[in-house]
């Protein structure tokens, strides 16, 4: 826990985590409550952290379309996105949307919540990075060695893509994992 007032940091004893042994998840968080959405080993649970009580439930209502791995997350107060994480091919380049204030998700239509809509496969959807504001999102780089970025338009749902002349592509594939 990072206390933003006191600028102090505090542990939480590991009995208290619903996520044990839960690696490369996707989060996303209203201001009351952060939700995990995938992990490795590969699952398609959202679990859910209480701010106020500081506690956790591995599960909720919500749920992400396919066991998903090394997912990434994004979005505002009222709607978050976890998209991207494989396996799969088709793979996992679409993108599920989470309700906060109905507790439900819901894949997004293939033809405006895919990454690269162009690639019939996960490739590139893996351990992206993110950042973002109020109104959009953008998901960055992924494994193996992309150079795209994408944006994701929260009033719309839509995801569209761009190759950056920033990021470098190529391999080796292993080599980073871009972070903004």
């Amino acid at each position: 826990r990072m206390d933003m007032s006191t600028n102090t940091t505090s542990f939480f004893p590991g009995s208290e985590n619903s996520f044990s042994n839960k690696r490369n998840m996707g989060v996303t968080a209203s201001q009351t409550t952060g939700y995990i959405g995938g992990a490795e080993p590969s699952t398609s649970d959202v679990g859910q952290f209480n701010f106020a009580n500081e506690t956790s439930s591995s599960s909720s209502p919500m749920s992400l379309v396919g066991s998903r791995q090394n997912t990434t997350g994004n979005g505002n107060i009222t709607q978050g996105y976890i998209t991207g994480g494989g396996p799969g091919n088709p793979g996992y380049t679409n993108t599920t949307k989470l309700n906060y204030a109905a507790n439900t998700s819901s894949n997004l239509p293939s033809a405006k919540g895919n990454i690269r809509q162009a690639a019939p496969s996960d490739k590139y959807t893996k351990g992206m990075n993110n950042t973002g504001n109020q109104e959009k999102g953008y998901f960055i780089g992924g494994d193996p060695g992309s150079s795209y970025i994408e944006k994701l338009t929260y009033a719309t749902d839509t995801m569209s893509s761009t190759v950056s002349t920033v990021i470098p592509a190529g391999n080796p594939s292993n080599a980073r994992k871009p972070s903004y």
